[in-house]
């Protein structure tokens, strides 16, 4: 069979809808002839065996969205020569047995238990994912909110309480905080002078953000301040409030708030409908088996009126 070129694969991914990304159903385009490509087209066989349009277009899918941002032309002949390469070596494998062998057997049993779990949480997940429940996300946690407070700081970083106390002494005495930062400072700030820049208070650990955000412009800690890198001695600079972040700005971290919320909903959900028993290393039941539902026995029906003994007098 005469192999497709690097170009012709490219147009054929192309008009083929991504069952990973397609957003909703389209017709793909038509070829010369009128007629839409197939998913099924055959472009290579191995001993027989079929690699489909359907087949690299998966491989496609599954790329990182680095390699996809190269040109196709260049990217899908040598994906499909990974593929003809992969499907070389399953039939290798096969030949061998290798499929028969209980640890392979298991592990193509669990592959294939994995990709029907990744297909239901994509089924039930990715609907919960549109951009009008992002923009909903943003309106409840941005949107007519301040900005937050920030600080510009300057810090001492050393291996001791001591030392710290000690640089603390000697502002006091007038020194300069930026010369005793270059002089003793182990952070790598030291050459800037302890500068830090400007930062929120989420982003520092707690004990420091605590100590710098409780501080006015020009003031600096009077006592030695731990952290989990050593003591810290803290100037601030300057305070403003940031501006409140854009839709763009938070887009990704916003869709994926809503994926770990979706996802720990379906947990939940598929584990409420499941019996879970889990044993412990004497083979028995955690906690006592789930008590068997024994169905109720039917009742008697009434005697009728016509076998009902008549009363006696």
């Amino acid at each position: 069979m005469r192999s497709l070129s690097s170009a012709a694969l490219a147009l054929l991914l192309a008009s083929t809808v991504s069952l990973a990304h397609a957003k909703s159903p389209q017709a793909a385009p038509a070829d010369a002839n009128g007629a839409a490509p197939k998913s099924d087209a055959v472009l290579a066989t191995v001993d027989g065996q079929k690699i489909t349009l359907r087949d690299l277009n998966i491989a496609y899918n599954g790329l990182s969205e680095s390699v996809k941002q190269q040109p196709q032309s260049q990217v899908l002949p040598q994906l499909l020569d990974e593929l003809i390469t992969a499907k070389a070596l399953e039939i290798e494998a096969r030949k061998e047995g290798l499929d028969k062998t209980p640890i392979v057997k298991a592990q193509m049993e669990a592959a294939a238990d994995t990709v029907l779990q990744n297909a239901l949480l994509s089924k039930d997940i990715r609907p919960q994912l549109t951009e009008d429940k992002i923009k909903a996300a943003f309106d409840a946690q941005y949107a007519g909110k301040p900005g937050e407070p920030e600080i510009h700081a300057e810090h001492i970083l050393v291996k001791t309480q001591a030392q710290a106390q000690s640089i603390i002494d000697q502002l006091g005495k007038g020194a300069n905080f930026e010369a005793l930062a270059k002089a003793n400072s182990s952070d790598q700030s030291a050459a800037q002078g302890g500068d830090l820049g400007w930062f929120k208070k989420g982003d520092m650990v707690q004990s420091f953000a605590d100590a710098a955000f409780a501080l006015k412009p020009g003031e600096y800690s009077k006592t030695p301040v731990q952290s989990p890198y050593g003591w810290h001695v803290i100037k601030v600079l300057e305070t403003r409030v940031s501006a409140p972040p854009t839709l763009a700005q938070v887009h990704d971290q916003l869709a994926q708030q809503l994926e770990q919320t979706a996802l720990r909903a379906e947990f939940a959900k598929v584990r409420s409908t499941a019996t879970v028993v889990k044993y412990g290393e004497d083979g028995k039941p955690i906690g006592g088996a789930p008590a068997a539902t024994t169905p109720a026995k039917p009742a008697k029906p009434a005697k009728s009126a016509k076998s009902a003994k008549p009363a006696k007098n």
